[in-house]
């Protein structure tokens, strides 16, 4: 009797069951354009959605923490969003209303715990049952300026359906939207599933009760379509059904989008590049290729140059669908310090807007560096006295091929900063390399050419002040060039405790301020260019997560310092390892025999050991040893002399 029960209840389980219809996954994303985690998480939300084609994603672009034009376009609906979970912070997701995940807030930096969670999430969503249906359909009008919508909510269950408390969303969505450049600041330039619209608002229109079996019906005619999308070809819809009590998501459709019958001419930009600083000649050259259904019979190409009046290339024609067509534009010459291009295409068949993507009728802004040929001035003298934070000096080449941010600065950087910040104190402005901020890459200021060919005893002079976090191998390269930067060879590099001029501030101290007693000069001899007609000097950063560096007060030139203040034993001298965490090693190398001491001292300029005293060696190289078991952790200044002069080094320890 007992199993005869069991079978039965398990019958009208089933039988219940069929009433009911699988709910389609939700899952709301909200991001942004200038938010630094979103560019890591957001391709592999994508990657997994796309093994998850049953599931709808939805994505909010919120008005912090920085610039999005996504979000400028249309900001109230996703600010309702945002009240409406009491988003604070981004990326931020929700699965269903209910189920909310935040990667970061919540210590999830492992991208396959991540995974698991989220694929557990959506199978979770799939899983559940709901009373409601929904069937979505959209159509655009010849114009594209007005569509319409039908939805329709069926309640599949044997019991009336109330409508008390829930709201029917309707959302108009950019499937892809890829911008030539990134539109904010962390390099993210596609953009998928992207909420354009909420109809008729973001409060959604309330549900009306529903009786077993029968149907709600929401049919939208001629409604307006954003002028502000990029691809009208990628307009989709999407629908949902939302408890406001539970904030539960009941179910969802979406309704795919649709192909679009006319033009859409694609930009590509296929100009070589110049081969070298010194290389003026450019011919700017693009390829169009038909990505629409219609001819193309009519077309504008314009380039602006250093935005000077764009340069119009008319072409008539015709342009099937799917072909490629090459133009070429006059020949330009580049101008020093630097030219910036960027191509469009301005009109299609005779109108501005009968091409249905824009975002693809546009080039990414290309910037090519050039130095100034056949120098005239035998000397470079930059202080970085700038107007304004971020600005590069006339004369000076900023290469940032990582978009990291080096940039100059001044005292108003920082409510912390109640000092001159430029070197020594001696005036406000200066360049940094903010290490803090960059977890890796490189850039490199390159100062202009100048002429050595009536010049002796040729130097370069330059202050600089860092910090290492804890132990981090920030790195500054100087290099020069004699070919116009075809080819550089480094004289002066330095790294991590051997570049420090103050001590490591910790991992979870902020930002370095270099005070006016945290600079020290730096003297090169540069005299074996004496002669040279064309010399660049660069500044090579490379970012190991430390803390940030400083640089100041640049001077190349002749007459600088005078010769004995150039220091004879500059490069004789080596440190290592450091930071060390048991002995450090002090490579002397003597051109002749010649007495050596050594010694060492805290900051504070107390004697903590002697290694030697005046002991006579002959020349070649030797090693000292300093045994460091019984000294602290931090830093120490190693002073060395011998008969051709003294030199005194930074140091730390570290166990």
């Amino acid at each position: 009797m007992k199993k005869f029960l069991l079978s039965m209840i398990g019958i009208l389980v089933f039988a219940l069951g069929t009433n009911f219809a699988q709910k389609t996954t939700l899952i709301e994303n909200f991001t942004q354009a200038s938010c630094v985690p979103c560019v890591f998480w957001n391709p592999r939300i994508d990657d997994i959605m796309a093994t998850n084609p049953d599931a709808i994603l939805v994505r909010y672009q919120t008005s912090w923490p920085g610039f999005d034009p996504m979000h400028n376009q249309n900001e109230a609906d996703p600010n309702a969003r945002v009240d409406y979970y009491g988003v604070t912070a981004v990326p931020r997701v929700f699965f269903n209303g209910a189920t909310q995940f935040d990667p970061i807030g919540a210590g999830i930096q492992n991208w396959d715990q991540w995974t698991d969670l989220f694929t557990t999430s959506i199978s979770n969503g799939a899983n559940e049952m709901t009373a409601l249906d929904i069937k979505l359909t959209h159509d655009f009008s010849f114009d594209k300026k007005t569509a319409d919508i039908k939805m329709v909510v069926t309640n599949t269950s044997a019991d009336d359906f109330t409508g008390a408390g829930s709201v029917a969303h309707l959302l108009l969505l950019e499937k892809e939207i890829i911008f030539p450049e990134a539109p904010g600041s962390n390099s993210e330039t596609e953009f998928t599933n992207v909420v354009r619209k909420m109809l008729p608002n973001a409060m959604g229109t309330p549900m009306a009760d529903i009786a077993a079996g029968d149907s709600m019906v929401m049919d939208l005619t001629d409604v307006d379509v954003p002028d502000y999308l990029y691809n009208y070809g990628g307009l989709e819809a999407v629908a949902f059904i939302q408890n406001n009590n539970t904030k539960e998501v009941l179910q969802a459709a979406k309704s795919e989008a649709q192909a679009i019958d006319g033009p859409d001419a694609a930009l590509t930009v296929l100009a070589t590049a110049p081969t070298s600083y010194c290389d003026y000649d450019y011919a700017p050259k693009v390829s169009i290729t038909n990505m629409g259904t219609a001819d193309i019979t009519e077309m504008t190409l314009d380039y602006v140059l250093n935005s000077n009046q764009p340069v119009s290339l008319p072409w008539t024609g015709t342009l099937a669908p799917g072909m490629t067509e090459t133009f070429d534009f006059p020949a330009i010459t580049l101008t020093p310090p630097s030219t910036v291009i960027q191509y469009a295409i301005t009109s299609v068949n005779g109108s501005t807007d009968s091409d249905f993507n824009s975002l693809n009728d546009i080039s990414a802004v290309e910037s090519f560096s050039s130095l100034t040929s056949s120098p005239t001035r035998e000397e470079v003298s930059e202080g970085f006295n700038i107007s304004e934070i971020g600005e590069v000096p006339a004369g000076v080449i900023l290469e940032n091929p990582d978009n990291i941010r080096v940039f100059t600065v001044d005292g108003s950087i920082s409510t912390a900063v109640s000092w001159p910040l430029g070197g020594f104190g001696n005036s406000d402005g200066c360049m940094r390399f903010d290490y803090y901020g960059i977890q890796s890459g490189q850039a490199t200021l390159i100062m202009d050419q100048i002429n050595l060919s009536n010049v002796t005893s040729a130097t370069l002079v330059f202050s600089h002040a860092y910090a290492q976090s804890i132990n981090e191998p920030d790195r500054l390269e100087v290099v020069i060039s004699t070919d116009c930067g075809s080819t550089w060879s480094p004289i002066w590099d330095k790294d991590g405790a051997a570049l420090a001029t103050h001590p490591p501030t910790g991992d979870q101290s902020p930002r370095f301020y270099p005070m006016p007693t945290d600079w020290v000069q730096n003297v090169v001899d540069l005299s074996f260019l004496d002669g040279a007609p064309e010399v660049t000097v660069a500044f090579r950063g490379t970012s190991a997560w430390g803390n940030s560096l400083y640089l100041d007060d640049i001077q190349i030139g002749a007459g600088l310092v005078d010769a004995e203040d150039v220091n004879p034993l500059e490069g004789k001298v080596e440190f290592f390892p450091n930071p060390a965490s048991d002995n450090l090693n002090i490579q002397i190398t003597l051109e002749e025999a010649s007495p050596i001491s050594a010694e060492i001292f805290s900051l504070t300029g107390n004697r903590v050991a002697t290694i030697e005293t005046n002991a006579t060696y002959p020349s070649g190289t030797h090693n000292l040893n300093w045994n460091i078991a019984d000294q602290a952790n931090g830093m120490y200044l190693v002073r060395v002399r011998t008969a051709s002069g003294e030199i005194t080094e930074r140091v730390s320890i570290l166990k």
